[in-house]
Formats: C-alpha cells, structure tokens, sequence
C-alpha cells in the first residue's frame, strides 16, 4: 500500500516543480493593442464599407456604429448595410483576446452618399373636373418623388408644371379629346396614364344676330318698302314701326301700307327663331312722299285663267289711277303695259313660279300684289303596250308614284317604301324565247339622284325571297329583255313559300294560256305594310325596304287576234304576303275582283277603256270550273310517262292507278 501510494505522488510532486520554474520564465498575457488603420474603403446612400491593419496579439474585433456594437469576428474589413442615406455615422474599432478588450480606436465619421432619384411612378387618378363647349378642366392623384406633371392631348403636351390640375381652353365642341399625364424628376418622365377620352359640350342654341342694313327700297305717299340682309340662324323676322309690329315671316322685305302722306315714320327690324328674338337694328327714318299725284292701289285679284306645260295664263283687276302694270315673276319683270291679262310662255314643264303685280302711272308704282304660286302642268306620260289598260294611280314624277318606263314594262315607283307600287306589262308569244335566266339583281340607275338606291344584300338574311314582280319567265326573247327583270325597282320583299309556290304557279298558268294563242296584259302590285317570312313577321328587310301586306296580280286575256274589250277573261288574285297554304292550286283560294282589289289599293284600273268596259272587267271573278282555259296539254315525257299541264297550272302525269301524280311544276318546261 505505501509503495502503491508513492507511485502516484511523486509524479505529482515532478509536475508541480516543473510549472513553477516555468512561470518564472513566461510573462502574464495581457489586452490587445488598439488596432490601427480603421478607414472607408467605399460607400453608398445606404452602406459604408470599412477595413482596418490586423492587430498580430488579437483573437478578433468589434466595430462600433455610434457606440452601438455592429460586427464582431476576425476579418479586418466589414460592410455596413440598411443605412439611411445622406446621413452622418461615427465609427470606433477595438480588438479583443482571452485578457480581454483593447480600449476603442480614433473615430473615424462617414456621411452616406444621397439618394440616386428614381423616375416617379404612372400617375393615376386622371378624370373631369368639368367642361364646356370649348374647355375641359382635369385633376389627377399625387405621384411621390414627382416634381411635376405633364399632361398630354393625344400627343401634344398641353401642360408642365407642379399643379395637379389642368383647364385646357380654345377646344371646338362636340369634339373628342384623349388625355394623358405624366409624372416627372430629375431622373426623367414616367409613362403615361390611362386615356381619358372627354367630349366637349355642344353649342347651345342662340338668339339670331340683328339684322344689318335696313333700308328704304321705295316710297309713295301711303307706302313704305324696307329691306334688310337676312341673319344667321333666323327663322323669321319682325319689322316694327314706332314699336309697333307691323310684320312678321320669312322674307326680307316689306311694303308698309295705308300711311299718311308727308309723314316720318321710324322703322326697326329684329330675326326671330326657337330661342327667342334678337336685339332691335337701328332706326331707320323715312318720310312719305307728299300727296301730288298719287301712284295707285295695288291691283287686287291676280289670278289663274289657265296654264299647260310651257305657259301660264294669269288676269288681275284694273287699279283706278294706273296707267300701265308690270308683271313680276320671282323680282323679275316680265311685262309692262297697260293691260290687265298676260300669259307667260318658255316655261320648264311640272315647275312653280311665284307672280306678283303693280300698278304704276306718272306719280310712281304701287306695292307689288300678294304672291300667286302656279304650278306648270306635267308633261303627258307616253302610252305604250304595257299601259293598254291605262295608268292606274295616274304615276308621274311625284317621289311615291314615280313613273319608270321600260322597253320591257312600266312600272309606279314608291321611294318611302322603296320598291314599285304596282308594275304592268305585256305577255303573248313574242315575249318568250330561249335566254338564260340572267339572275343580275342591280339598282336602277335611272332613279332620280339622291334616292335610296336598294341593293340585293339589303334582303339578305331578311327571311323574304327577292321576288319579281314582272317575273323573269315572262321575258326569255332576249338576255337584255330578262336581265331588265332583275332591276330591284321589280323586286319586293316576298314570302319564300308564296314566291316560290303559289305566286310562281299563277305566272306559269298564265304563259301556258298565252302559249294557246292568247295575249295578256298583267297587273302586279303591293299593298300595305307586314308580311310574314321564313324569319316571321316583318314591316321592313334592310335600309327601310318595305315589306307589303299582301300582293295582287290582274291578268287581262284576250285573243293574240283582237283586243281588250267587254268579254276578255279577268284573272284577279290578292295573297297574303305569307308562307301559309302555298300549294300549286292554292291562288285559287284568292281569287277576288279587280273592283275589290281597288278599294285596297285606291288605284283606278282599266281607267284608259270606256267605261262600260271598265265596269265589266272589274265585276268579273274567275271561275276555273267554267274557264275556257282548262286544257290538259301533254307537253312532254318523264320517266316514261307523259307529263302534262293541268287547267290550274299544275304539271303531273297519270300513274297505274289512272290517278294524276304531281311533280315539280319546271319538270313541265314552262318555268
């Protein structure tokens, strides 16, 4: 046990010896010295980057910001971020080891750089404060960081500046204007914002501007005639004596009669329209004459004694004093003499012309009388073969019954309703032949200039077929004879089933009686508004064309070897301008009477025959039981049988019951 124990103390006791003669030789370690070389390697508006020389007895370093501690490690450079820019920061460093910390190095101060501006972001907010007829004022938001605004009118900078609003002037009116703003700084302009589109104000209407020039254009001892130069925006006038109306219309001129002889009279004139009436002219003064001889009355009762299309034949009653009278037409004068009777020649046909008269004798002329307005008469309408039976609403140049003559028909045009009122034509032999169908739907040019000219696309999609009224059928001698047909002054809104159907049977029927040696004049018409489509029920297709209610069709036959006369057969069908019942025999259901059609239409048909003739057409009503043209006529093979045309228009064969079987009417060739 002792030897155990002096095995483990004398090892101790050699160590314990060993350390105190080695403390004798090494001294006690102490703090670092200050580190040395603290300086600015760089900076920016928000870090400062620092470096400092090593300290060779240091573990490592704390750099101090203000007193505060910000870093702590062994690198000797450090970058301080998250700093406010444009600012002052003071900087110690101090080194540190197990002993402990060395006292803090010299300060070292480092402002930060100032902040690099930023062009300011899209300004908002743009919108209307008010407007005018010639301004619009605007306001936007603030945009930070901007020193100011530009505002743009489509590209056109119409502002800068540090205000947020804008009262853009000198603008027309009723005119759109796009807007924008901008935000800009010494780093450059933003985008631009949204456009605000304004409209400015339209004018308002005013009170008409005075008249100008008021002056005297005669006198007499009892009259006083003024004039004035018309003002803008004036729908009449008013013309005052001391204050006293004595005139209101729409001339620019005026007789004041009934005054006293070698008197002053004070004259105003003022323009009148919807707003109000304008400020007074300046008075005019004017004296009448002094009562010497006097001028006469006007002559009273110039009136019409007759007139064609050249002349007007006019008279007036004689006026006590005058020695003589002059004519005026318009301000013109076209007689003077002494009587009381003229007759003015060389005129254009179908025109008005305004007359007056005065009388005159050696003391001066009297006023001219009130105006008398005539009209020149139309020059006759031409007949030809298609109007046989007359012209049945007397159609002339007036816009809703406006004649068009054609080689091929004649036809009353209806400009509101923009296709024909009715058209009449001719068929026998001589019309039918080979050609095409031409199938060029077209204007007519020949309508008078500033019409609506209807274009096929105007029915398109509409749901009513462009049906013909003169149909294409009955002109196949020449192309030029069926591409007339096609003119859209033939065409109408037309039920597709009725076109196609019904209405297309009638016309064959008729060709297959003209083709037996007869001749036929036809009357197709409209009437009404409202019909009903594949679409449903429409009053117009496209640009107002309108759609009729119901379409009629007289057909006057006669022997190709005489004429029109008191036993010719009347074919009269009045449709309803719908898809309904338009089987092939099914125009037989609308038979009527041309008399009955005529209290539709208040037309006059057959209105060029006698009248006993007339009267015996119009009571007639077809009967196909009892028509002389019921004749079954083979007129060709199909599928081995023998079509034929039956009395109704039909086209059908006899199949091996003996029963008839129908087929399409154009297998019968007559279409």
């Amino acid at each position: 046990m002792k030897l155990t124990a002096l095995k483990i103390i004398l090892p101790v006791m050699l160590c314990c010896i060993i350390y105190a003669c080695s403390k004798k030789d090494n001294p006690a370690p102490t703090v670092p010295v200050i580190p040395s070389g603290l300086a600015m390697v760089s900076k920016s508006s928000s870090s400062i980057i620092l470096k400092w020389t090593a300290s060779n007895d240091a573990k490592g370093y704390r750099l101090y910001r203000d007193a505060a501690k910000i870093y702590e490690g062994t690198n000797s450079e450090y970058a301080d971020t998250g700093l406010t820019a444009a600012t002052t920061y003071t900087y110690t460093l101090a080194a540190y080891n197990t002993v402990g910390e060395s006292a803090k190095s010299s300060a070292v101060t480092i402002k930060t750089d100032a902040p690099k501006p930023v062009i300011p972001a899209i300004t908002t907010g743009l919108s209307l404060v008010s407007k005018t007829m010639t301004t619009i004022s605007l306001k936007w938001d603030s945009t930070a960081t901007a020193d100011g605004y530009r505002l743009y009118r489509a590209n056109t900078k119409v502002y800068e500046g540090s205000k947020r609003s804008h009262l853009d002037t000198n603008l027309t009116a009723n005119t759109s204007y796009d807007y924008t703003v901008t935000s800009f700084n010494s780093a450059g302009e933003s985008g631009k914002s949204t456009v605000l589109s304004v409209k400015t104000d339209e004018p308002k209407p005013t009170a008409p501007l005075t008249p100008t020039n008021l002056a005297l254009v005669s006198k007499t001892t009892t009259t006083i005639s003024l004039k004035w130069n018309a003002s803008a925006n004036a729908i009449a006038y008013r013309l005052y004596r001391s204050n006293i109306k004595v005139y209101e219309g729409n001339k620019i001129e005026f007789t004041d009669s009934e005054l006293a002889s070698n008197t002053n009279y004070s004259y105003m004139v003022s323009a009148v329209n919807a707003v109000g009436e304008s400020v007074k002219s300046a008075a005019v003064s004017v004296k009448t004459d002094e009562p010497k001889l006097s001028a006469p009355a006007t002559p009273s009762g110039l009136s019409l004694i007759s007139k064609t299309t050249a002349s007007i034949y006019l008279k007036w009653n004689a006026s006590t004093t005058a020695t003589g009278y002059r004519l005026y037409r318009a301000n013109t004068k076209i007689y003077e003499g002494d009587k009381i009777e003229y007759n003015d020649s060389g005129l254009a046909e179908n025109t008005n012309y305004d007359y007056t008269v005065s009388a005159f004798n050696a003391a001066g002329e009297s006023g001219k009388s009130s105006v008398l307005s005539v009209k020149t008469n139309p020059a006759p309408v031409s007949v030809n073969i298609h109007l046989t039976l007359g012209n049945p609403t007397n159609a002339s140049i007036e816009a809703n019954n406006y004649l068009l003559t054609k080689p091929q028909y004649v036809l009353s045009y209806n400009n509101t309703n923009r296709h024909a009122n009715w058209v009449s034509w001719e068929l026998s032999k001589s019309w039918l032949g080979a050609a095409d169908r031409q199938n060029d739907f077209r204007p007519d040019a020949v309508l008078p200039t500033g019409w609506y000219q209807v274009i096929t696309s105007d029915y398109t999609g509409s749901g009513f077929d462009r049906g013909h009224l003169c149909p294409s059928a009955d002109r196949t001698k020449t192309d030029d004879d069926n591409s007339s047909t096609f003119l859209m002054t033939n065409i109408i809104p037309q039920a597709p089933d009725l076109n196609r159907e019904s209405w297309a049977y009638l016309e064959g029927y008729c060709r297959d009686v003209i083709k037996t040696g007869f001749k036929a004049i036809i009357i197709a018409g409209t009437i009404g508004t409202g019909g009903i489509g594949s679409n449903g029920a429409a009053n117009t297709v496209k640009n107002q064309v309108n759609v009729p209610a119901r379409l009629y069709k007289i057909i006057v036959l006669y022997s190709e070897y005489s004429s029109v006369n008191s036993a010719s057969k009347v074919i009269a069908v009045n449709f309803p301008n719908t898809n309904a019942d338009n089987k092939e025999t099914s125009w037989l259901k609308y038979v009527t009477t041309v008399a009955e059609i005529e209290k539709q239409t208040g037309a006059s048909f057959f209105n060029s025959l006698p009248t006993s003739t007339q009267n015996a057409l119009k009571s007639q009503k077809y009967d196909a039981t009892n028509s002389p043209f019921d004749v079954d006529a083979p007129v060709r093979s199909y599928n081995g049988n023998v079509l034929q045309i039956g009395p109704r228009g039909g086209c059908y064969y006899i199949n091996s019951n003996g029963n008839k079987t129908y087929v399409d009417r154009s297998y019968c060739g007559t279409e």
